[in-house]
């Protein structure tokens, strides 16, 4: 049986628009599949680009630290501008945003096992204003790929630095003395 209902849209003021949509529960069920199967797409593409965006941060730190070997120059207050301009105007939003399209993901699936549940489910919009910023950091703080990130960049941005401040006689150098047939050297 294919049961039609009235929806209530909500206008921007917050005043109740009564307008018969006549979807069927197949209909939403099947419009709230594509919003979460939406917000999936867009939180695998974002965390997708966020990796790349990061392996290349750490690329361009490892290649300073060997290129920048024993040159000096390079102070520790220098390299702590970009670890947090990276770590709070770039994994900060990008983690924010995420949040929102995950938890607006499960929304929508729940918003669909509602419907199987009970045909005449008026579906819910989502809202994120239940989160308050306390929250929001906290689950920032806490999460594994966010705090990864930042200590991959702590290590290269520390190895930059370490490496940059060695002296030129720390560096090492070839083994010399006999070999064997493999290339192997022999120490005495």
């Amino acid at each position: 049986m294919d049961t039609k209902i009235e929806t209530v849209a909500v206008t921007e003021t917050g005043q109740c628009d009564s307008t018969d949509y006549s979807l069927s529960a197949k209909d939403r069920f099947d419009s709230c599949i594509k919003l979460a199967d939406y917000f999936r797409q867009m939180w695998d593409s974002r965390r997708g680009y966020e990796w790349r965006i990061s392996i290349g941060l750490w690329t361009l730190l490892g290649a300073g630290a060997v290129t920048l070997r024993s040159k000096g120059g390079i102070d520790g207050y220098i390299l702590s501008i970009p670890v947090a301009v990276f770590y709070f105007c770039w994994l900060w939003p990008m983690w924010n945003r995420s949040e929102i399209e995950k938890c607006s993901g499960k929304h929508y699936r729940a918003e669909a096992e509602e419907i199987l549940v009970h045909p005449n489910h008026v579906i819910r919009k989502f809202s994120d204003e239940r989160r308050n910023v306390f929250s929001k950091i906290l689950g920032f703080v806490s999460d594994w790929s966010m705090l990864f990130q930042l200590i991959t960049t702590l290590f290269f941005a520390f190895a930059l630095y370490h490496f940059n401040h060695m002296p030129p006689d720390a560096l090492p150098t070839p083994a010399s003395g006999p070999t064997n047939q493999n290339g192997v050297t022999h120490l005495p």
